[in-house]
């Protein structure tokens, strides 16, 4: 398990961040390739600027000459936004009463909002999206991902996806049962001592090394596909895309795969949550660490979000590669039952222009995975969402 090897690599990562020294950690060698990411990491972007826009641009080639503009357009399906957990940065908090809707929704009305995506507004991937409901179970997650099964199936086909709260490794192993194209879980942030400031107990998020450990659960359930990632913001930005990039090469080591999905939530307030100020990158950094993990890893797809402004996504967008999202209820029947709250604050690119503007910029809609497994791609009608 991760968490065993975690107290090792602190002190090398923290020299190699602070110092520029060589990886020094004789228990945990690491291939080239994650020690010159690890290196790129120090570099300040406001006095290398010729060095990072040429990483930017490279990265931006190589996934043009792998992807050939080819997005992946994701929706996310908010289940519950009933939670255990007392998360400081987050409107969901159970602690928080001002502007969210406490709503769990029923099997009837989940599939409801899953019909109005896929067979009105024309989405082929769902994501299912979970707080730490007491009230929601492994198997409860399995039916879901059943239904959202079913409905796609009825529209020509698609992908479903779950991001929630960590699992054991039975509840995953329901989970790896179903057709799900990947299984997601966001660390959030890797620095132990910030980790235990901002997830309060009781609940069970509170326990740091079970969320580390919890990817492992995934691989040795069967799960083929997972989505690992940071939110930048709550802690030093470098050293958790530094553990990140270590998580994944022992999870490779290990497993014989990295991950499928790279998260890339970055923080932003939300209404009746902490202000946490003084460590979010920079829209430079931000794009930097994605493309130094880019470089690094460069089979995984970056999940571009809502939560930043047209012209990020864009520019993380550029060249193809990633999962992109272009309009995000994150509170349960947000699309059509009108539920009020949110989770964090997001914007809209549903409308035609922005589907417009993808295009213009040479991205164009596909289902992810498809074609590296040998089957046809998902650019007929419906494909992506309707402008």
């Amino acid at each position: 398990m991760f968490s065993a090897l975690y107290d090792t690599l602190r002190a090398p990562l923290t020299a190699l961040l602070r110092h520029g020294t060589p990886w020094n950690c004789p228990e945990f060698p690491i291939s080239t390739r994650t020690e010159e990411a690890l290196h790129a990491l120090r570099r300040d972007v406001r006095t290398h600027p010729m060095t990072t826009e040429i990483l930017l641009q490279n990265a931006a080639e190589q996934r043009m000459a792998s992807h050939v503009g080819r997005y992946y357009p994701v929706v996310p399906v908010y289940a519950t936004s009933i939670c255990a957990e007392g998360c400081l940065y987050c409107n969901y908090r159970r602690e928080n009463h001002e502007g969210v809707e406490r709503v769990r929704l029923t099997d009837d009305q989940l599939e409801h909002e899953m019909r109005f995506l896929v067979h009105v507004e024309g989405h082929r991937v769902l994501e299912l999206v979970y707080s730490s409901d007491p009230g929601v179970s492994a198997g409860d997650i399995a039916r879901h991902l059943r239904i959202a099964r079913r409905v796609l199936d009825e529209a020509g086909g698609g992908v479903t996806s779950v991001n929630g709260p960590s699992l054991d490794e039975e509840g995953y192993r329901l989970l790896a049962q179903q057709d799900t194209g990947f299984v997601a879980l966001w660390q959030e942030t890797y620095d132990r001592e910030r980790y235990g400031l901002l997830h309060p107990p009781p609940g069970v998020k509170c326990n740091f090394e079970n969320r580390l450990d919890a990817f492992d659960r995934m691989f040795r359930a069967g799960i083929r596909r997972v989505g690992m990632g940071v939110l930048s913001g709550l802690a030093d930005w470098r050293w958790d895309w530094g553990m990140l990039l270590l998580h994944e090469e022992y999870m490779e080591r290990t497993y014989g795969t990295g991950p499928a999905v790279l998260g890339i939530p970055r923080l932003k307030h939300a209404p009746g949550a902490d202000r946490i100020d003084g460590y979010t990158p920079t829209d430079l950094e931000f794009r930097y660490a994605v493309a130094v993990h880019q470089d690094c890893r460069p089979d995984c797809y970056p999940f571009v979000n809502t939560r930043e402004d047209w012209g990020l996504c864009m520019d993380l967008a550029r060249g193809g590669g990633c999962l992109f999202t272009f309009n995000c209820s994150t509170i349960p029947g947000g699309y059509t039952r009108r539920h009020r709250g949110a989770q964090f604050v997001s914007h809209d690119f549903g409308g035609p222009l922005f589907r417009s503007a993808a295009n213009a910029s040479g991205l164009r809609s596909a289902l992810p995975w498809q074609e590296q497994e040998g089957e046809p791609a998902a650019t007929a009608p419906g494909s992506g969402p309707r402008g």
